[in-house]
């Protein structure tokens, strides 16, 4: 059984985890950005790391 909170969700990018997130913290625009590379999730503190030009594209937020 996992000691992860329930609320966290799975996020992967080309079959691969990309980051373990509260959805509550994300917009589905960011969810989806953070699939595609538009958006990272820098592991251990949760920093989004953003590629402007991507990010830009998708519509959401780069800072």
């Amino acid at each position: 059984m996992s000691s992860r909170s329930p609320t966290v969700s799975d996020v992967h990018r080309l079959g691969r985890r990309e980051a373990l997130i509260e959805p509550s913290d994300y917009s589905m625009a960011e969810v989806v950005a953070i699939m595609t590379g538009a958006l990272s999730v820098r592991e251990g503190d949760g920093t989004v790391v953003a590629d402007t030009d991507a990010a830009q594209a998708a519509g959401v937020s780069a800072g």
